[in-house]
């Protein structure tokens, strides 16, 4: 996973993102990726491995004067 922090307390999932990271380019080059779990992964608390899993890509676009 890349800027993503994923917390479970009870029945709840915090998902935690720093916006202000400045990411990677996507594979198309036409956005910058600044947070991403990287495919499907499996969620975990305290008791193992839940049976949810979470895939998740947050992007943003260049800015036009790199396009």
């Amino acid at each position: 996973m890349h800027n993503v922090k994923l917390a479970i307390q009870k029945e709840i999932l915090t998902i935690t993102i720093n916006l202000s990271e400045e990411g990677q380019l996507s594979r198309s080059c036409k956005s910058v990726v600044v947070a991403s779990t990287g495919g499907n992964v499996p969620l975990i608390d305290g008791n193992g491995y839940r049976p949810e899993r979470i895939n998740l890509s947050v992007s943003k676009p260049l800015p036009q004067e790199d396009q």
